[in-house]
């Protein structure tokens, strides 16, 4: 003990049971050998009290490495090293060692019973890890947070039996991409806190890891093929740098956001991308690493500006942003000169944007359901445009340059503040359907129209306060859609009977005192005379032959003709509130009928000849003056739907009866709802069908009927 300047003392191969106390006084002591000496026990090799001998750097307890502590604990003084020591020992049995809070600077593994389970190596100042950890074979939780590590070990993916791996609050930036395929057995994987920009594709290929947090990092994006993953019960994202919309996904539930993460890594085979009803509100900058799509959908979502890298989508062909909150698109748009079909409808735009003048090979456009005031006097650039939506907008006129469209064949604009008919749409000779609605300012229509005869298909003039339909209208006889619904008409034009190419023609609401000269319709199928004043129904032998529905509701009608036979192909019938007092015995040869509203007249009776009618199934006989079930009811057998004044009914037959009040109401088929986008094609049911249910009982067509591309 007085040789107090000993800096080295070695007394292995001796017979010390113990450390003798008496080294306390060799305060400059750094180095200790007492190796191969009788039995030191583990917890008696390193005593208590040598924590006093702040000089010792090295101690070799036996010539085992693994029993010695490593010159990396050493140095952090004898009260580290001793803990470190007692930790090591304890983990023999227990299979847990805990090195936590020692300081440490690298990991030594050396000494490390190979048979630990559970390794914790956090608040350390730990920089890596070395790639020696792989000895630890037996490895099930590895615990090394709140560190200085930078990277993971390469091979780490040997430890094929780890099932916990926590590095959060470190300065890990990368994971390799063997990360994911060789960690077979790893359930949970806490990274957070750290500086990861991205995360490896190959993680998707873990098929048993359930629990993954990377809150805390530098991510921007996710790997599309994450939507592999579906076995995750747990995935923490918060506090990233995310893009624009992955702000927005990262706060999803696990399931939206992998179905989120799946249309991703669709698109890139499909070439289409679809947002739409996914609630974001800045376009995803991901949609850059699908340089080749050609779609891309973002419908109904909360978006309010259109960013410029959308012009990087150099092969999109269709673009449509329906139902967001955009005031202006970027002028970068106009540089995507393959783009075809772009729907902005349903926004904010104040004006037609003018980087639309570039898009050369645009045909379709939508622009409804917007403030726009007027259209530029450049439109006519849109050479390409065949389609034009601008329903629900502003507008009071239309340049005089719009007739120089070149392609233009259907042109929407219903509810705008037209001060009177656009003149110059009908100098666009290729128009095939026009539609100018709920315009209560157009009184009157020009000649005009008739420069239209060689392609018009289709005009839709409702809710206008039109007296008098042009008799040009008569002369295009290629229409096949004409409708004048709710308007002040009284006369129907006589040159309306070469409209022999007609199938639908509707002229609901108006004024209309006598029955239209329409003899000459053979390819009439669907007609809507309701709520006008006509008191007779002129039907010639021959006449309208091939009509399937006629629609009389709510006029002055008596008496139905005989000819009404000559209607074979009439499937529905409506003749609800007129005053009809009997019914033609020819009514019962229509067996096509399927529905035959009668309610709201004068009749007492009706033909026995009706149980003729085999393929009924609604027929409406309530607020007239029939006192009994008619007989023929029992013989009707598709028959689903049979109304009746509740009161003085009388030997009811034994079928399912729907009897109904005074206040009763006739159930319409449930209107189609209206997609601006949607094609209606030949269907012109869904241009005839009713748009409510009014209290009296009628079952009126739609007073703003709607014709979509």
């Amino acid at each position: 003990g007085n040789l107090r300047s000993l800096e080295k003392l070695s007394v292995g191969f001796n017979n010390f049971r113990r450390v003798p106390d008496v080294l306390t006084r060799l305060k400059k002591l750094g180095e200790l050998w007492v190796s191969e000496n009788l039995t030191f026990s583990d917890d008696d090799a390193l005593p208590p009290w040598m924590s006093k001998m702040v000089a010792l750097k090295v101690v070799m307890i036996d010539d085992d490495p693994r029993r010695s502590p490593p010159e990396v604990v050493a140095e952090r003084g004898i009260k580290k090293m001793l803990a470190f020591v007692a930790r090591v020992n304890a983990s023999r049995a227990s299979g847990h060692l805990d090195l936590s809070a020692l300081g440490l600077r690298e990991c030594p593994f050396a000494p490390f019973p190979r048979k630990i389970t559970i390794l914790q190596l956090s608040n350390n100042k730990i920089e890596k890890i070395d790639e020696n950890v792989t000895v630890l074979g037996l490895l099930e939780e590895l615990l090394i947070s709140d560190n200085r590590i930078s990277e993971l070990p390469f091979n780490i993916d040997r430890l094929i039996r780890l099932r916990k791996l926590v590095v959060s609050r470190n300065r890990i930036t990368k994971l390799s991409d063997a990360f994911g395929p060789g960690m077979k057995m790893l359930v949970r994987f806490d990274i957070n806190h750290n500086r990861l920009q991205e995360l490896p594709a190959s993680l998707a290929l873990n098929t048993v890891l359930r629990e993954l947090r990377v809150s805390g990092n530098l991510l921007k994006e996710l790997p599309f093929e994450m939507h592999f993953m579906t076995q995750l019960s747990t995935l923490r994202l918060e506090e990233n740098n995310w893009k624009d919309s992955m702000e927005e996904a990262s706060k999803m539930e696990i399931e939206p956001l992998l179905a989120f993460l799946k249309q991703l890594y669709e698109a890139r085979e499909s070439k289409i991308l679809d947002l739409s009803k996914q609630r974001i509100k800045d376009v995803p900058g991901m949609v850059l690493r699908l340089s080749d799509m050609e779609k891309l959908d973002l419908r109904h979502n909360k978006i309010t500006e259109i960013p410029s890298f959308i012009c990087l989508l150099v092969e999109l062909r269709d673009l449509n942003i329906r139902d967001n909150r955009v005031k202006d698109l970027p002028q970068e748009l106009g540089s995507v000169r393959g783009l075809e079909i772009l729907d902005a409808g349903q926004n904010k735009l104040y004006r037609v944007p003018e980087c639309l003048a570039s898009l050369e090979n645009l045909t379709n456009l939508w622009l409804d359901q917007n403030g726009i005031k007027e259209i530029p006097d450049w439109f006519p650039k849109l050479i390409s445009l065949k389609y034009l939506n601008i329903d629900y907008n502003k507008l009071k006129m239309m340049p005089p340059e719009f007739g120089a469209m070149l392609r233009l064949e259907q042109l929407l604009m219903v509810s705008n503040r037209f001060l009177n008919f656009p003149a110059t749409c009908c100098e666009v000779l290729t128009m095939v359907e026009l539609s100018i609605c709920d315009a209560e300012n157009i009184i009157s229509m020009p000649a005009s129209i008739i420069n239209l005869q060689p392609k018009l298909r289709k005009l839709v003039m409702n809710g206008c306060s039109l007296s008098r339909i042009h008799d040009s209208v008569g002369y295009c006889t290629n229409l096949t859609i004409l409708s004048f619904a709710n308007n002040n008409v009284t006369v129907v034009p006589h040159t309306f009977h070469m409209l022999t190419q007609c199938h639908v023609l509707n002229l609901q609401g108006n004024r209309i005192v006598a029955f239209p000269d329409i003899f000459n319709l053979t390819n009439l199928t669907h007609l809507n005379l309701s709520d006008n004043e006509i008191t007779t129904v002129d039907l010639r032998i021959g006449d309208l032959n091939q009509m399937e529905e006629l629609n009389l509701n709510n006029n002055k009608i008596a008496s139905i003709p005989l000819t009404i036979a000559t209607l074979t192909c009439l499937t529905e019938l409506d003749l609800q509130r007129n005053r009809i007092m009997t019914l033609p015995w020819a009514i019962g040869t229509l067996d096509s009928l399927t529905q035959l509203q009668l309610h709201s007249n004068l009749l007492t009776s009706c033909p026995p000849t009706m149980s003729n009618l085999v393929n009924i199934r609604i027929l409406t006989l309530r607020d007239n003056q029939i006192s009994e079930v008619p007989d023929f009811v029992a013989s009707l057998t598709e028959l689903k739907r049979l109304t009746l004044k509740q009161k003085s009914l009388k030997g009811l037959p034994e079928i399912s009866v729907q009897r109904v009040g005074e206040d009763a109401k006739e159930v319409p088929p449930t209107p189609p709802a209206w997609t601006p986008r949607e094609d209606y094609g030949e269907d012109s049911r869904k241009f005839f069908q009713a748009n409510e249910a009014e209290e009296d009982g009628r079952m009126g067509p739609q007073k703003n009927m709607r014709f979509n591309a």
